[in-house]
């Protein structure tokens, strides 16, 4: 008995197959152990012969109807995005001035429009980068405000190294020609293996180093910049840094190992030091005062000192500060715990000459145990303010 299937209930187009007999006799058949007979086979045969005609046709039909489906859901999609586009034009920001615009995209990426971190976690943060693919028209603002790429804190050694290297090219070049403000880490996993701070990562390759030399020939660009380096990435800021002239907060830390005051760091700061006639807010972390007593610092435009973590237990008593600063005006010292260098390294006549300031405006004195304390008092006997 023929079978139809109804495919058009508008045009009456239907598809007519062979019925099929139902389960359960096709299974009595099956388990009866019944033996065909001759004319039983050319009726089968004749069976079989339908049923592979009518699945081609199944076949057929169903390919028709699912590229009718196809064709149906793109159009759908389509006018889906013709809806979503029709009400755009009615949203609010379409009304906003650019200018208001670009003060709210200023504001998102004050922290940093972009933020690559290892410690804790490994993180990519971009958020200038994403804001400049939501439309055309953001990114056209975005784009055309340089400032908007030229803050940024970025961990060099992270283990997506090429995802990070692009990204920083690609933020210093939009970034041009507007001011520099940057955070820069590159620490190899000895150095954090020794601190206690991470498990082993991905060393200092040469891609890190190159992508380094790459921020460094920005050079006149720096206006905030806080450096916490290998030692390796000294010597290229020695060859490479003559001058920044635009430079007016400069932070440097030192490694966190022992003597690490001996590595490359002294040319480059007092290069630093001297040649940034704009340099008003200095930074010292990690500081050892032995460094002090090798590099003879002496810059009048220094308003502002922050020394952090002074290690050396004949610390702060060789460095007349406002000797090397004259134009002080802001100076905090953070206490650390003492680094006690063996006494045939420690220079008993070097005295501890008192510090005096007619001008100083702040002093801040951190301290972070009772040592320290001991050390920020006896310390605060030599200082004569007004």
């Amino acid at each position: 008995m023929p079978l139809r299937t109804v495919l058009c209930s508008a045009c009456k187009r239907d598809l007519v197959t062979q019925d099929v007999p139902c389960y359960s006799s096709r299974r009595d058949i099956l388990r009866s152990g019944w033996i065909p007979s001759d004319s039983d086979v050319f009726q089968i045969e004749h069976a079989i012969a339908e049923c592979s005609s009518d699945l081609a046709r199944y076949d057929t039909e169903i390919e028709t109807l699912e590229g009718m489906l196809e064709e149906l859901r793109s159009k759908k999609d389509e006018t889906q995005r013709y809806l979503e586009q029709r009400r755009s034009l009615l949203s609010p920001i379409r009304k906003m001035p650019n200018e208001i615009l670009g003060e709210i995209f200023a504001a998102s990426c004050s922290d940093n429009g972009l933020l690559i971190t290892t410690v804790p976690h490994a993180k990519i943060s971009a958020p200038t980068f994403a804001l400049s693919h939501v439309c055309f028209l953001w990114r056209e603002i975005i784009i055309s405000t340089p400032s908007l790429w030229a803050r940024m804190s970025v961990d060099f050694v992270h283990p997506r190294e090429e995802q990070t290297r692009s990204l920083v090219e690609l933020y210093l070049t939009r970034s041009r020609p507007a001011p520099l403000t940057c955070k820069i880490e590159a620490l190899d996993s000895d150095e954090l293996k020794y601190f206690g701070v991470i498990p082993p990562r991905a060393g200092i390759q040469k891609s890190c180093i190159r992508t380094f030399e790459f921020f460094c020939l920005e050079r006149n660009r720096w206006q905030n910049i806080h450096l916490n380096l290998h030692s390796t990435f000294f010597n290229i800021l020695n060859r490479m840094i003559a001058t920044a002239p635009l430079l007016e907060t400069f932070g440097i830390k030192w490694e966190h190992r022992p003597r690490a005051y001996e590595d490359h760091t002294d040319g480059f700061l007092r290069s630093i030091v001297q040649n940034s006639p704009l340099l008003h807010n200095l930074v010292l972390s990690n500081f050892h005062d032995r460094f002090a007593r090798g590099i003879p610092l002496n810059h009048h435009q220094v308003t502002s000192l922050c020394i952090v973590g002074v290690r050396h237990e004949n610390e702060l008593g060789v460095v007349d500060i406002f000797r090397l600063f004259t134009h002080l005006e802001h100076l905090e010292i953070g206490l650390d715990r003492a680094l006690y260098l063996p006494h045939s390294e420690i220079n008993a006549k070097v005295p501890h000459p008192q510090c005096h300031s007619s001008i100083l405006k702040t002093l801040v004195i951190k301290i972070r145990s009772i040592k320290s304390f001991d050390r920020a008092l006896h310390w605060s006997y030599r200082l004569f303010v007004p």
